[in-house]
Formats: C-alpha cells, sequence, structure tokens
C-alpha cells in the first residue's frame, strides 16, 4: 500500500506542477499563434528529442482537423516539400539551442516563413529568430550540445518534463479549438 501512496501522491504533485505551469502562459500570444496557423497554406512544425514527440503529435492533430501540415525531421526529410515565401515554421524547443531546430528556422527566415517559436527561453537563439514567442516554461537547462551529442555522450534530459506535458496539453488544446479547415 505504501507504493500506491506514494505512486499518487506523485501524479497529483505532477498535475499542480502541470495546471500552475499552463496557467503562466500568455493566451493573447496563444491566440496570435491560432491566427497565424489558420492564416497559413501550409505548416512546417519542427523539433527534437521529446519536443519532436509532442511537434508530431501536434502535426497530427492538426492534419486531422483540414490543415496542410508537414513534420520536418530527420527521418522524414525526403517527404516535405521545400519551403516557400510565407510557409508557417512552428520551432518547439525547450532550450531554443537545438542546433537542428536553429538550423531549420534559420534556414526558413532566410527564404521569408513566418517562424513561431515554442520554448521556455524566448530569448534564447531560435525565441530571438522567431516572429511570435510562445513561452512555456518548464525547461530550465541551457546547453550548446545538440539532442543527438547529449543522447551520444549519455547525458540525460532534466527530470520531470514539465515543458513537454505543459506543451501538449496547450498545443492540443490550440488545435481543438481551432476551426475545421476545408480546401
Amino acid at each position: 500500500m505504501l507504493f500506491e501512496e506514494t505512486l499518487k501522491k506523485r501524479v497529483e504533485d505532477a498535475l499542480s506542477r502541470i495546471r500552475d505551469n499552463v496557467g503562466k502562459v500568455d493566451y493573447a500570444t496563444l491566440v496570435k499563434v491560432g491566427d497565424e496557423i489558420a492564416r497559413a497554406e501550409r505548416i512546417f512544425i519542427t523539433g527534437r528529442g521529446r519536443s519532436e514527440f509532442i511537434g508530431k503529435i501536434f502535426a497530427i492533430r492538426l492534419l486531422n482537423r483540414g490543415y496542410r501540415v508537414y513534420f520536418v525531421g530527420l527521418d522524414v526529410i525526403d517527404l516535405i516539400p521545400p519551403l516557400e515565401k510565407n510557409d508557417l515554421v512552428i520551432a518547439i524547443s525547450g532550450s531554443g539551442e537545438t542546433r537542428e531546430v536553429v538550423s531549420a528556422v534559420s534556414t526558413a527566415k532566410e527564404i521569408g516563413c513566418k517562424i513561431v517559436a515554442v520554448t521556455s527561453h524566448p530569448n534564447s537563439t531560435v525565441g530571438r529568430m522567431a516572429d511570435i514567442v510562445l513561452k512555456i516554461e518548464g525547461r530550465e537547462e541551457r546547453t550548446e550540445k545538440s539532442f543527438l551529442e547529449r543522447t551520444v555522450y549519455g547525458e540525460l534530459e532534466p527530470p520531470g518534463g514539465l515543458f513537454e506535458l505543459s506543451a501538449v496539453i496547450i498545443l492540443e488544446s490550440l488545435a481543438n479549438s481551432l476551426d475545421v479547415k476545408k480546401h
């Protein structure tokens, strides 16, 4: 019974932290992100590590609602069309410094795409390049190493996943609030 009580307390503590964190989001900015998504002809989402999973979840939800959306990742690079001016790029990176995401955003900016950053660090490289920054707290660690480098070196991600869990809830809620897009 002791394990069950401990487990229940940890679940309740995690839910409390997520609820508090989600409450810190600037909903006016979230509305702006929704407006950009609604206007976009094509949406490209990118992220690495746990942010990649969030991006894929969000991309699937937007696809289900009729949006033309692509996930930009190393595993699907041959399946996505080239970016064009006025495409919308949504970059998800807790640190805002993940090399692959920085590279994608930098290229998108050169092409003339609108950039939305979802990050804990608005003053990061990705945040500074973005047109709109949706700040979701929870990622305290900032490192110059890429996700792949940290994995190879055996360095662990920060515990808790507060940024990721909060981002899933916020982006899922945003997607569910958007009108279904008719082509």
